[in-house]
């Protein structure tokens, strides 16, 4: 084992044992755990919202993974949705093998990291959510209620990037590149797409339920197909920019090989910028 593995090693089993000490510490026996839909839901749309993210230059990737999460913490107590969105973080990387790096090993590590941030990014902002008054289950936007949705999206946002920042400078990363306010703040955009989300699963109807999660997969897929779109519009311009100025056939094959590995690049950085 490298050295790098090691020192990451030792900082998820860290983490693995503060996740044991805060369960131990705050549950309550016997726990009420989210109903079978919930623990289907969450996690599958989740992994999906993953699956599907784009690659953005300069960011790393964009991702609704905010909506889910912030969903369940509407719905269930701290604890229940810790585990609801720390669940899927133990799978993606199996499912994905570009983000393990075709290493089980490496996919062992980072879901391991994965599952302890995430579990510790919602039981935090579970955490605030109840003490500044969160309603569980929301039912109703107030003012108050807004107010809580507030601390608990801040808590989510601070905690992830706290964790990913300490995860950048165990792998000796240049931290400016991610010291931005569009890394930092990007994903609060999908805030209010969680809290929707979370209003319809408590008070709408079988129907509506089904047709909200249905709109949101197709946006979900929308996007990344929009995206797909625009990637493939700036290669052909660049590509048609160099054959106006070098009519070399070489070099517009390799400077079109630079920009599709250049984009392989934003999408295996961004899973890492978000995800370990």
């Amino acid at each position: 084992m490298h050295f790098r593995d090691t020192r990451f090693w030792i900082y998820d089993l860290g983490l693995l044992a503060g996740v044991a000490i805060c369960v131990s510490t705050f549950s309550v026996a016997p726990p009420a755990w989210p109903p079978l839909w919930a623990w289907a839901l969450f996690p599958i749309l989740q992994l999906l919202v993953w699956q599907r993210g784009f690659p953005l230059p300069g960011i790393g990737m964009l991702s609704m993974e905010r909506v889910p999460q912030v969903a369940a913490l509407c719905l269930f107590a701290p604890l229940e949705a810790a585990f609801l969105n720390a669940l899927p973080g133990l799978f993606f990387p199996f499912f994905n093998r570009r983000y393990r790096q075709n290493s089980w090993a490496v996919g062992l590590r980072r879901a391991v990291h994965n599952a302890c941030m995430l579990w510790f990014m919602s039981f935090a902002a579970g955490l605030a959510y109840a003490a500044v008054g969160g309603p569980l289950p929301l039912h109703d936007l107030t003012i108050a209620s807004v107010v809580a949705l507030l601390v608990m999206a801040a808590v989510l946002q601070v905690i992830n990037n706290l964790m990913m920042l300490i995860y950048f400078a165990l792998d000796r990363r240049n931290l400016a590149s991610v010291l931005t306010p569009r890394y930092l703040l990007l994903e609060v955009v999908f805030v209010p797409f969680g809290v929707l989300l979370a209003l319809i699963l408590a008070n709408g109807s079988a129907a509506e339920k089904v047709l909200f999660v249905t709109l949101v997969v197709l946006f979900v897929f929308a996007l990344q197909r929009l995206n797909e779109q625009r990637s493939h519009s700036q290669q052909r311009l660049a590509t048609r920019g160099l054959q106006r100025r070098d009519g070399s056939g070489q070099v517009v094959q390799f400077v079109v090989g630079a920009l599709q590995g250049q984009r392989w690049r934003w999408g295996h950085g961004a899973q890492v910028l978000r995800r370990d």
